[in-house]
């Protein structure tokens, strides 16, 4: 908790999302989200996490019954960094 900021940790014994499926349903649930949902997952090429994580990510939404398009691109590429340009 950060002020009245409430933050979700997943997985506080590793930083890799493949230790943490099932939370998709856990951030849900915290959050009060129901069906149907759509997601967007934003992959950028100076990101830190490796393919397995993405994987791993868009199965886990996916099981939640959750439609997930994913997005890659580099950073400069993206509408809102051009329009901050």
């Amino acid at each position: 908790m950060k002020g009245e900021e409430v933050y979700i940790n997943l997985n506080p014994k590793s930083p890799y999302y493949a230790d943490v499926i099932g939370g998709c349903k856990t951030l849900m649930k915290a959050e009060g989200l129901s069906l149907p949902l759509r997601a967007t997952v934003v992959v950028l090429v100076e990101g830190n996490g490796v393919e397995a994580d993405l994987l791993a990510l868009v199965e886990d939404i996916k099981s939640c019954g959750i439609e997930v398009e994913v997005l890659r691109s580099g950073f400069s590429e993206l509408p809102w960094k051009r329009s901050m340009q």
